[in-house]
């Protein structure tokens, strides 16, 4: 799991170079992560992306449109209760006030700004954030993870997200 050299770059205007994907072997303490990485759903209001890199790799860009607010984020509802944990790195060309990487855990489903709280649980926010995180939930609970810009200009947020742990039921809805 390392940190590209450049996710930006001037000729395709912010979008990011795939630089390598990751792959995680050792899964004797998870249940079948790549059910569970292929069904979780996605959310974008602006530009931004995401890209599922079996198994267990999430890279999310957010959203550089210069049309205010927006964000990218993954989201799923949860079975049983448990817990999921990732590494990831953070990149931003932007300022921590105007792009952080966030997570979300709710018993509605995750609706952008009608029903969520982008600034409850930041978690990386400037260039070259990088740890681990471990999210717990209820059963019924919808986690979401992503990037959230306030200004969707000056360079996008880029979350890369390696699964390691994710404890509960696989069985989605």
């Amino acid at each position: 799991f390392e940190a590209p050299e450049s996710i930006f770059n001037e000729e395709t205007q912010g979008a990011r170079e795939v630089v390598s994907t990751t792959t995680f072997d050792d899964c004797n303490d998870c249940y079948n992560q790549t059910t569970a990485i292929t069904n979780w759903q996605e959310s974008l209001d602006g530009d931004g992306s995401i890209t599922f890199n079996e198994p267990l790799q999430v890279d999310i860009l957010g959203p550089n449109d210069l049309i205010d607010d927006g964000w990218s984020y993954i989201y799923v509802q949860m079975t049983k209760s448990g817990s999921l944990t990732f590494d990831y790195e953070y990149f931003t060309e932007d300022g921590p006030e105007y792009d952080w990487a966030f997570y979300y855990v709710s018993q509605d489903e995750p609706n952008g700004d009608i029903n969520m709280d982008f600034e409850s649980n930041i978690f990386a926010s400037s260039d070259g954030d990088s740890g681990t995180i471990t999210i717990d939930y209820s059963v019924g609970d919808w986690v979401s993870i992503g990037v959230y810009s306030t200004d969707s200009e000056a360079g996008p947020g880029f979350l890369s997200m390696l699964f390691t742990h994710l404890e509960g039921n696989a069985n989605y809805q």
